[in-house]
């Protein structure tokens, strides 16, 4: 894995780890899925300038059906059902079944992609989705239909993944990207067209919270995400991005002053060591061992 690489997924990380605590000033100003299709019509015209200037070409005709169904499914129809399945489930249960897609992710990508599932890889997800259920106080109580919609959204990411490595793998990340927030913005816009959402109340964190979505969680984090795709296993980028939720864990104890618990500090352990052991990053122990030996 290139430093290049890296240093972008840290990035990644962050804005969309503090994200969650940038979420909870959203929720005082804007109707959930109202904010979602502003959000992804904004990163869409993002990258649109983006490309226009920088004069990137526009991907193949025969990409776009592809870039349409994946851009789709990923940042419209999971996201719709995230927002539905916060109001029925707690956010932690929300967001545990969200991120099962590694799971998902894993099974589709030794039966499609020809990926191995090793020992050690196997372990590291296991590890990765029990600390994320100690980290997010799991409370699995809820609207029965609510907890197989996450699990449904948590598969429908894993498909849009799939989608992206084995139909456009030879696409530019930046363009394809941009085709697939279009498509998504455009379904998005539909839906609250047909299904009212309710107004929005503008003042200055109102407007931060959503240039903040827009521009760096949306257009520049989901080109970030399809890079990942591009250059890793399909398993290991969905387990990579696990650690988004610790983030932000984090940034709502360090800004929002949630108490930090012992579980929280154990399940991030837990979740971390999961992820490096997919990664395949050895992790020194006493006596000069490693993790993944």
């Amino acid at each position: 894995m290139n430093r290049k690489l890296i240093g972008q997924m840290i990035l990644l990380y962050l804005l969309w780890g503090m994200n969650w605590a940038v979420m909870t000033v959203v929720n005082r100003y804007f109707p959930p899925v109202l904010f979602v299709a502003y959000r992804f019509s904004m990163g869409a015209a993002v990258l649109v300038i983006f490309c226009m200037f920088r004069r990137i070409p526009l991907p193949e005709r025969k990409c776009w059906p592809w870039i349409a169904l994946s851009g789709i499914l990923l940042m419209a129809v999971n996201n719709l059902m995230v927002q539905i399945g916060t109001k029925y489930l707690g956010a932690g249960l929300v967001a545990v079944l969200d991120y099962t897609m590694s799971v998902w992710m894993a099974i589709l990508g030794v039966l499609f992609l020809k990926e191995k599932m090793t020992a050690h890889k196997a372990a590291g997800i296991s590890m990765a989705v029990v600390g994320l259920c100690i980290l997010m106080n799991v409370d699995v109580r809820g609207e029965t239909w609510a907890i197989v919609m996450m699990i449904a959204a948590a598969v429908i990411w894993a498909l849009s993944s799939l989608i992206v490595k084995v139909k456009l793998g030879g696409c530019s990340m930046i363009p394809m990207t941009m085709g697939q927030m279009i498509c998504a913005a455009v379904v998005l816009d539909i839906y609250v067209m047909i299904f009212p959402q309710g107004s929005p109340q503008w003042c200055l964190p109102s407007v931060a919270s959503l240039l903040y979505n827009g521009i760096l969680c949306s257009a520049l984090c989901f080109v970030i995400w399809s890079r990942m795709l591009e250059q890793m296993e399909a398993s290991t980028a969905s387990v990579a991005v696990m650690a988004v939720p610790a983030i932000g864990v984090m940034a709502g104890v360090i800004f929002l002053h949630e108490p930090m618990t012992w579980g929280i500090a154990a399940g991030m352990v837990i979740l971390f060591i999961g992820i490096l052991t997919v990664l395949g990053v050895r992790i020194p122990l006493p006596g000069n061992k490693d993790i993944n030996k």
